[in-house]
């Protein structure tokens, strides 16, 4: 069973976020659908990496409010890996653990069976499918190899 949790941006996240959006937002829409494949990478900035640190500032108090889901899964992050990605319609297998912080939605986005807004930023508890459906595409940052 896919478990993906919803988490709603705190006022200082969706601060950042925008923020982060607003340092990438040129470079992201320069991106074009590759010919293989269904999405591209490119380079988080600082704001970026800022938003990451105040999800990983609130990520204990999440865990805490859910001892079943995270069962496992690492108290407190601090360690991980992180990178931005421009994802075109199709589907992209997300691992365990994984954090997925939308920068920019356009049309339709899953993950598992949650649709994707810029309201949250999601926890992927076990693998998970993205979706992009046609005529969408998501700008996000990944947070993976939580330790």
């Amino acid at each position: 069973m896919t478990v993906v949790r919803t988490i709603p941006f705190s006022g200082q996240i969706k601060k950042q976020c925008e923020a982060a959006w607003a340092s990438v937002e040129d470079d992201c829409n320069k991106i074009l659908q590759p010919d293989n494949g269904n999405m591209k990478f490119f380079y988080p900035t600082e704001d970026c990496s800022l938003t990451i640190k105040y999800i990983q500032d609130e990520y204990p108090q999440q865990a805490a409010s859910s001892l079943e889901l995270y069962k496992g899964k690492p108290r407190k992050i601090s360690d991980y890996r992180h990178a931005g990605f421009v994802y075109f319609p199709g589907d992209t297998v997300i691992e365990s653990f994984t954090i997925v912080v939308p920068l920019r939605i356009s049309g339709q986005v899953k993950i598992g069976e949650v649709t994707m807004d810029e309201k949250h930023y999601y926890h992927v508890l076990n693998k998970a499918m993205l979706s992009v459906m046609v005529d969408s595409r998501l700008e996000a940052i990944a947070v993976s190899k939580i330790q």
